[in-house]
C-alpha cells in the first residue's frame, strides 16, 4: 500500500509547476526570477570541450587511411 503523501505531493507539485508558478513568476520582480531560476532548475556547469580539426580528421579516418597506407607500403618492400 502506498502512503498518501507519496501520491498527493507529486500531483500537487505538478499542478503547481504547470498552472500556478507561471502566475507567481509574473508577480515577482525580474531580478528575483533570475535569482531563483538557477536554484530551482539547476543545470550541469560543465561545458563540452572545444572541437579541434585534428580530432575531427581522426574521426573521419583521414589519418587512419594514411597510417594504413604506410603499413601496406612497408610490407611490400
Amino acid at each position: 500500500m502506498v502512503c498518501l503523501p507519496c501520491i498527493f505531493l507529486p500531483v500537487l507539485m505538478a499542478i503547481y509547476l504547470k498552472f500556478i508558478q507561471p502566475y507567481v513568476y509574473r508577480l515577482l520582480p525580474e531580478s528575483w526570477v533570475h535569482f531563483l531560476d538557477p536554484i530551482l532548475y539547476p543545470t550541469c556547469p560543465a561545458k563540452p570541450p572545444p572541437s579541434d580539426e585534428k580530432q575531427e580528421s581522426e574521426k573521419n579516418g583521414t589519418n587512419a587511411e594514411a597510417c594504413c597506407e604506410s603499413k601496406v607500403s612497408k610490407k611490400t618492400q
